[in-house]
């Protein structure tokens, strides 16, 4: 980031500041061990061992944990809005059918209520390293609908979740991506 400054090269920062959110932020905070030699650069840290920490600057530090925070809650709110709160599909096949049978409830919205609670367990990606990473957690969401590595407590089966509805919340997370790619510059002050 600050060799993009130092060139000039200011597209170059928001992929920077989104890379570098994604990680804890103990491990944002605490800087990264330099490689010896490295000259001209004032380590601002040292660590026990007398190596060198390259830190961010307060500012470039503030940056970061604004757009992991604004990163954070977009995957929040698109859990509420657009998994939680939607229906089943206008050409859902199971909807009739939740109408014909008040007491069993559409199996697409039973894969949703899934779909929520696995985004919601993997937390951005923790597993992954990825913990504060709206993209990869809008494709993993994804990838989910198609996935057969389930259980309902017997076998491995997938998502009981129409292909119309299936269709529907993929256009979803598509434009959901789009916005998080155009919302990247804002969400660490860089403007549009």
């Amino acid at each position: 980031m600050n060799l993009a400054m130092e060139l000039g090269l200011y597209s170059m920062l928001p992929a920077a500041f989104y890379d570098l959110c994604r990680h804890p932020p103990s491990r944002i905070v605490v800087g990264t061990v330099s490689t010896p030699p490295v000259t001209g650069i004032d380590p601002v840290a040292q660590n026990a061992d007398n190596t060198s920490l390259m830190c961010l600057s307060p500012d470039f530090l503030f940056r970061t944990l604004l757009g992991r925070e604004c990163c954070q809650h977009f995957v929040a709110d698109f859990i509420e809005q657009g998994i939680k709160r939607r229906g089943p599909s206008i050409d859902c096949v199971h909807a009739n059918n939740e109408d014909d049978n008040a007491n069993q409830e559409c199996p697409c919205r039973q894969s949703f209520y899934y779909l929520t609670l696995n985004i919601l367990r993997a937390v951005g990606g923790i597993a992954d390293g990825r913990d504060a990473d709206a993209l990869y957690t809008l494709i993993q969401a994804t990838e989910m609908l198609s996935r057969t590595d389930f259980s309902d407590g017997e076998k491995q089966c997938s998502l009981k979740i129409c292909t119309a509805c299936k269709n529907d919340f993929s256009k979803e997370a598509k434009k959901a991506r789009e916005e998080v790619w155009a919302s990247i510059p804002k969400w660490f002050g860089l403007g549009s």
